[in-house]
């Protein structure tokens, strides 16, 4: 069985300060239970890079720098289960 996926992934803080960005992400609980999130950020070449993993439903990601020149950083979160299965990915962006 597939895992459920979370919804409604935003960003509710964000600040820039020497040419990077930091978020503050924030989205709603998967259905079922739920070993912990998984959070990405999709490259402008199709690639992702790993941003860490929580058990809650808010993630802090510092520092972000803009690659190449992209509009938007991309992101996205998946609910892992306890058989590790994941989700699908919620996704939002958010504007250089």
């Amino acid at each position: 069985m597939r895992q459920a996926a979370p919804a409604g992934l935003r960003v509710t803080e964000a600040a820039t300060a020497d040419g990077t960005v930091s978020l503050r992400l924030g989205w709603r609980r998967a259905d079922g239970p739920v070993r912990h999130y998984a959070l990405h950020r999709t490259l402008p070449d199709g690639g992702r890079r790993f941003l860490g993993g929580t058990c809650g439903t808010v993630f802090y990601v510092p520092d972000l720098r803009r690659e190449g020149n992209e509009q938007a950083v991309r992101l996205a979160v998946c609910a892992i289960s306890e058989l590790f299965t994941a989700s699908d990915p919620a996704e939002t962006t958010h504007p250089w």
